[in-house]
């Protein structure tokens, strides 16, 4: 008699919950959505990584970069996600770029560049210096016994404009997806205005999304979106997004030296002691 009155109430109860809200298949909106939606139930999530897959099985990734990379919109208010652009900056200055690309290694071993905590050759040649602590999930992310990292990361910029340090904050979600692969989506913001040496050039804003999706033969699908503002002298808009497309594709090949233990390209030292700050 108790199972008899327990099917009615079931399909009540399954009746009554609501399905997830269909994700977006345009770029723009996809971007918006994987940002917004970070902290979602795991089925709104994955379905935005999903439409994302196969955004990304469609693009030629072998492409130059300059052909490969997108310029969004700026991003702010409900599309954040709860962040918010730092006191006294303005959301209007962001450069905003996309740039999809490939790793040869699988989504399972990249979370060996999550743990890593020298992040130096593995983010692009400008960091000269980065550190990561590592707030929660370092023991159990990379063994699959829980679904979150929590880091904040101490970095060194330098290149011939400005030297500057700031303080960045990044979580991963593992998402897990329809087929049952797994999948893992990543963002990362500052939460201040940080003045470069000699106070004339400044790092105003910082948000990204970094995502890895299950390719073909083993590979990976990678997107990552930058959203940020600078000031640097004599530098306008269309040089910095060019040095941001860039920078985005240079670490893209460190990371992926990195994990074939084989670190060609960077040229920085990875032992080099911390600058003053």
């Amino acid at each position: 008699m108790r199972s008899l009155l327990f099917v009615p109430v079931f399909v009540a109860a399954a009746a009554c919950k609501q399905p997830p809200p269909e994700a977006p298949k345009e770029l723009t909106e996809l971007s918006f959505y994987l940002f917004s939606e970070f902290d979602s139930d795991d089925d709104v999530v994955a379905a935005g990584m999903v439409n994302l897959q196969d955004w990304l099985s469609k693009q030629d990734l072998e492409a130059d970069v300059k052909d490969r990379a997108v310029s969004l919109p700026v991003i702010e208010g409900k599309n954040l996600g709860g962040l918010s652009i730092p006191d006294g900056i303005n959301a209007a200055d962001q450069v905003p770029i996309g740039v999809p690309g490939s790793s040869s290694h699988p989504v399972a071993d990249q979370s060996e560049l999550f743990l890593e905590p020298n992040q130096v050759c593995i983010e692009s040649g400008t960091t000269v210096w980065a550190q990561r602590e590592f707030l929660e999930g370092k023991g159990c992310f990379a063994s699959g016994d829980c679904d979150r990292l929590e880091v904040v990361q101490e970095v060194r910029k330098e290149n011939i404009l400005a030297k500057v340090w700031y303080d960045q904050y990044k979580s991963y979600r593992r998402v897990i997806l329809d087929d049952g692969e797994e999948a893992i989506l990543a963002r990362s913001w500052t939460e201040e205005q940080f003045l470069a040496d000699g106070e004339k050039n400044s790092w105003d804003q910082l948000f990204q999304l970094d995502v890895y999706l299950p390719g073909k033969g083993g590979t990976t699908l990678r997107y990552f979106a930058m959203w940020s503002s600078v000031v640097l002298v004599g530098v306008g808009e269309d040089s910095y997004a060019n040095l941001v497309r860039d920078g985005i594709e240079e670490s893209m090949v460190f990371a992926d030296e990195f994990l074939s233990g084989n670190i060609e390209s960077c040229k920085n030292d990875r032992d080099a002691d911390k600058p003053e700050r």
